[in-house]
C-alpha cells in the first residue's frame, strides 16, 4: 500500500503491487468471514453461472429466484454483495432492492451493495437503477474480468472495514487498561 500526502491537503492510499497475500493475511489475523452474497434472477442457468463466478472467488454464495425471496433473505441475513436481475415475475428487481434499501434504513450502518444485472443497459436504465437504491447497474453478457474486478473491490472494501473495527476494538481495550 502506497500513501500519498500533498502539504495542506488530506492523505490518500492507494494499492500498490498485488494485495492478495497481505489481505490473506489480514484477513486470517483479525478473523474475517469470507463474504457472502445473494444472486437473484428468474433464471437458473443465470443464477447458476453468476454464483459459480462467486464461489471461484471464495464467496458463500445463496441463490433467489424472485424479489420477494430476495427481500425475505435480506431480511434475515446480512450480505455484502446482492447481484440482482431486472425482470423478474411478481416483483422486479428495483422494487425488491427500494424494499432491501427500506429495511436496511431501520439497522443503523449497514447498507448491503446492490448491483442491478440487466439486458437493458440504457443511461435510463441505469438510472432507474441508482433511483431505486442500486449501487451499480452491469449488462449481460456479463463481463467476467469486470465482475471479478466488482467483487475484488467489495473484499478490499470489507477487509478494511474489517482492519478498522479490530483496530478500533484494540485501541478501546488500550484506553480502558
Amino acid at each position: 500500500m502506497a500513501v500519498e500526502h500533498i502539504l495542506g491537503h488530506s492523505a490518500s492510499m492507494r494499492w500498490v503491487g498485488d494485495p492478495t497475500p497481505f489481505t490473506a493475511r489480514a484477513g486470517a489475523q483479525i478473523g474475517r468471514r469470507p463474504l457472502r452474497a445473494l444472486v437473484v434472477d428468474d433464471n437458473d442457468g443465470n443464477r447458476q453461472l453468476l454464483s459459480a463466478i462467486l464461489r471461484s472467488q471464495d464467496l458463500e454464495v445463496d441463490i433467489a429466484s424472485c424479489g420477494e425471496t430476495a427481500v425475505e433473505a435480506a431480511r434475515q441475513t446480512a450480505f455484502d454483495l446482492i447481484l440482482m436481475d431486472l425482470n423478474m415475475p411478481n416483483m422486479d428487481g428495483l422494487t425488491a432492492t427500494r424494499l432491501i434499501r427500506q429495511q436496511e434504513s431501520t439497522q443503523a450502518g449497514r447498507r448491503t451493495k446492490i448491483v442491478i444485472v440487466s439486458s437493458q443497459g440504457a443511461a435510463s436504465d441505469m438510472a432507474r437503477s441508482r433511483a431505486a437504491g442500486a449501487d451499480q447497474h452491469i449488462t449481460k453478457p456479463v463481463d467476467l474480468a469486470a465482475l471479478i474486478d466488482l467483487v475484488e473491490r467489495r473484499q478490499r472494501a470489507a477487509l478494511v472495514e474489517s482492519c478498522l473495527r479490530w483496530l478500533k476494538g484494540r485501541l478501546m481495550a488500550g484506553a480502558r487498561a
